[in-house]
């Protein structure tokens, strides 16, 4: 996964997948700088909805930069040649030292090229 200039990469094989594979989840307690978990459910319409929790994150340019906020960053997944490619609302709804982060929805003015 990346976002922004920040790449996060999960090791090949430790993702696991239900038998129906309507969900996909991989955890891993042990991270410090990077995804600490995610889960994907398959929808009745057909889309994937999920949750990722990730730590070590630098969240300066959000907090530094509030007035802004949300802020519109590249946000990217690949699993092997497929590869989903979006701009993506970060927001802090709470003033520091809160360390939530959420994901308000989808935006197309993205500075820069990824």
């Amino acid at each position: 996964m990346k976002v922004g200039s920040e790449q996060f990469l999960i090791p090949v094989g430790v993702v696991k997948v239900s038998k129906n594979e309507h969900r996909v989840k991989f955890r891993d307690k042990t991270a410090t700088n990077g995804i600490r978990s995610a889960v994907f459910v398959l929808g009745k319409d057909g889309l994937y909805r999920g949750k990722i929790t990730m730590v070590g994150l630098d969240l300066d340019v959000l907090i530094t930069n509030r007035e802004q906020l949300p802020l519109c960053a590249w946000f990217g997944v690949r699993v092997g040649n497929d590869e989903m490619l979006q701009g993506l609302s970060f927001d802090i709804p709470k003033l520091p030292p809160s360390k939530r982060m959420t994901l308000p929805g989808f935006c197309t003015d993205i500075s820069g090229q990824w």
